[in-house]
């Protein structure tokens, strides 16, 4: 009888141990399960507070902007209105997406200039890696100056004047805004040294006329105003100056 209950007592221990164990393991599982969501639940708060911060300053960015295009706006004088036209910027469906932003700028861009089209879509296809039939969709478009003639005459020497101190920092919001990695200025040296951008000028340069590099890494490079070359020569100027600053 003895005997019969030291078995039995024996084996209650042994179930409370291996229940216990069972417990511990349980618990241990259970506390790692938690840690684990804990992470992720911060991880995923950090995520938010990431995203509402680059919103609220993409918002902060896109305010400045407008407040200067209105600026501009109170520039113009009521006989002018009729007469002429407003250019702001153009952002491709696909450019956010893009690891290498490209933005063209021109002096007074419209997508009816069809010389450089040739060139930019070889660089924009270089970058994405792939040809694209949708390339123009890859890219940002702006105008270094906002308002010309509706009728589609030459940009005088007075309306460039009258806007250009406007235009100076409205590109740079733009740029601020856009955030590319690469910018094309079609406007040739004589068109964009006085806007005050980190810009050198190469002097004799075949395809570009200035180089330069914004404090957010941003290349700058600025281009003839029309292409004198052949394309292929063109483009790989500038795909060379690409190259040597990514070194």
């Amino acid at each position: 009888m003895i005997k019969y209950y030291s078995i039995l007592l024996y084996t209650v221990v042994l179930l409370f141990f291996f229940f216990a164990i069972h417990a511990m393991i349980i618990m241990h599982d259970y506390l790692i399960y938690n840690k684990v969501l804990e992470i992720k639940k911060n991880r995923r708060q950090i995520r938010k507070k990431k995203e509402e911060k680059r919103k609220n300053m993409e918002q902060s960015k896109l305010e400045k902007l407008n407040t200067l295009y209105e600026k501009l706006a109170d520039t113009i004088a009521e006989e002018q209105i009729d007469r002429l036209e407003g250019k702001g910027y153009a952002v491709g469906k696909h450019y956010a997406n893009c690891e290498k932003k490209l933005m063209v700028v021109g002096k007074t861009f419209s997508f009816e200039d069809t010389e450089f089209w040739g060139p930019l879509q070889h660089i924009t296809e270089h970058f994405l890696g792939q040809h694209s039939p949708e390339w123009m969709e890859h890219v940002a478009w702006s105008s270094l100056y906002k308002l010309i003639p509706r009728d589609g005459s030459k940009l005088s020497q007075e309306l460039m004047e009258q806007q250009k101190e406007l235009c100076k920092e409205i590109i740079c919001a733009e740029l601020e805004l856009l955030d590319p990695t690469h910018v094309l200025f079609l406007t040739g040296w004589t068109g964009i040294w006085d806007f005050d951008l980190p810009i050198a000028s190469l002097l004799k340069g075949e395809t570009l006329e200035g180089v330069g590099q914004t404090e957010s890494g941003a290349l700058l490079m600025v281009t003839r105003s029309n292409v004198r070359q052949l394309e292929g020569k063109f483009v790989h100027d500038i795909m060379d100056c690409i190259k040597s600053y990514e070194k």
